[in-house]
């Protein structure tokens, strides 16, 4: 907005959409290419010189420009209030809907591999372009594999999001005997598989360590958490509408123990398996 007062109106626009896709992009970028935490704190540290850059440049244009400056046709009020509302209203929410959403982990459901406390990102893009009102794909859909971290809406209370791990997809037959999985009949691998106990309250009522045989519908997902004896997942509640996956989990970008009260730094920018 800076650059737009000053005349400027190009080198603002430009800057903007800049800041809307440079971060989330050198991050991506960051992420698959940067060892932890260099792939999370070094995309942000640019973002910042980017942002100082900006703020700077409108400054120094300000002071040049001086007495001498006479507004454009567009220095005005309304296009203003007009350039923040469609910012904020639109184009934003659109993105979010279409790219990156960061989350916080509330329990101990999906423990080693997500902790209380750690926060990730999501990749909203990974199975297609979602409208964002409708959540219908656009164009084309994508089903997640089985094995990846999934964020969906919670099918119990659709105010909530949960993350957990695909274990079958559609026309699978999908079996559990003595917390062993068993997909289509076979044994799967399944190393991220824990049995951990947890103290910390609201979570799964109670173990089930034998289930099913049951065939996945169409269009739904069969999901477990990766700590078995502590998620209150498809076991309990059933299966998953393709419709409700809100994304791929790729990162942990921040994670604080809240009982030590410190920085897990050993965590941030971990990729998530």
């Amino acid at each position: 907005m800076g650059q737009v007062y000053n005349g400027q109106a190009a080198k603002g626009i430009l800057f903007y959409l800049i800041g809307l896709t440079g971060y989330a992009a050198s991050l991506l970028i960051a992420v698959s290419s940067l060892p932890p935490p260099s792939n999370i704190f070094l995309p942000l540290v640019t973002g910042i010189i980017f942002g100082l850059y900006i703020l700077f440049d409108s400054i120094l244009t300000t002071r040049r420009i001086g007495d001498s400056y006479r507004p454009k046709p567009y220095n005005r009020g309304y296009v203003y209030l007009s350039a923040i509302f469609l910012s904020s209203v639109l184009i934003q929410p659109s993105l979010k809907a279409f790219g990156l959403q960061a989350f916080k982990i509330p329990s101990a459901g999906m423990s080693p591999t997500l902790k209380i406390g750690d926060h990730i990102l999501v990749r909203k893009y990974s199975y297609g372009i979602r409208n964002p009102f409708t959540a219908k794909c656009i164009g084309w859909c994508k089903w997640p594999d089985r094995g990846d971290s999934i964020v969906f809406i919670f099918p119990e209370d659709r105010s909530k999001d949960f993350i957990q791990r695909v274990i079958a997809v559609a026309g699978d037959s999908v079996e559990i005997r003595t917390k062993k999985v068993l997909i289509n009949g076979k044994a799967i691998n399944d190393p991220h598989a824990s049995f951990e106990e947890s103290q910390t309250s609201s979570l799964a009522p109670a173990n089930q360590d034998d289930y099913g045989p049951e065939t996945i519908p169409a269009n739904h997902l069969f999901v477990l958490g990766d700590n078995r004896n502590r998620s209150y997942d498809s076991r309990f509640w059933g299966f998953i509408n393709l419709d409700d996956v809100r994304g791929k989990a790729f990162v942990i970008y921040w994670s604080w123990d809240s009982h030590n009260s410190s920085v897990r730094w050993d965590r941030i920018g971990q990729r998530i398996q």
